[in-house]
């Protein structure tokens, strides 16, 4: 996680002192990334490489929430949160009216934001920080409680 954490930050402190240094702001018909790759590689191979593995990224971090809700819903449920029907995770239930559920939450976004990409990117992640701080503060929860083997030398 700390490196995690240190690659974002680098990304992000990089990004932002690059858009700053070429006076770049968001448009609403092209990304900041898009700005900066244009001026730093012009137009060739390199911009349409990063375009692609932008696309790529994207793409991978909205499968993984319609691959890992499903199974999120069934733990809910398990401990209360959800429907008692949904406990099962394995079942063809449970799997398709989770992506069914994210399908339909995913055009209610579109259409609250009115498709602009710039907002709806801004939604995801802060949908992903705040998931990664409930999963964090629930796995450092059960560290604390646990308090396996040398559990005081390890915390840090």
């Amino acid at each position: 996680m700390i490196q995690m954490s240190l690659v974002l930050a680098t990304l992000f402190m990089g990004i932002s002192f690059l858009a700053y240094h070429y006076g770049i702001l968001p448009k609403t018909d092209e990304t900041v990334i898009s700005q900066l790759a244009r001026l730093t590689f012009g137009t060739g191979a390199l911009y349409y490489g990063l375009q692609i593995g932008t696309m790529l990224l994207l793409v991978l971090a909205a499968n993984s929430a319609f691959a890992a809700s499903p199974i999120s819903l069934s733990i809910l449920a398990r401990d209360g949160y959800m429907p008692v029907r949904w406990r099962h995770s394995a079942t063809d239930w449970c799997s398709q009216n989770g992506i069914i559920i994210l399908g339909i939450f995913a055009c209610f976004l579109l259409i609250l934001f009115h498709g602009d990409t710039h907002a709806l990117i801004t939604a995801i992640r802060s949908r992903v920080f705040i998931s990664f701080t409930f999963s964090q503060a629930g796995m450092v929860r059960r560290w604390l409680i646990k308090k396996g083997p040398h559990w005081r030398k390890q915390r840090w």
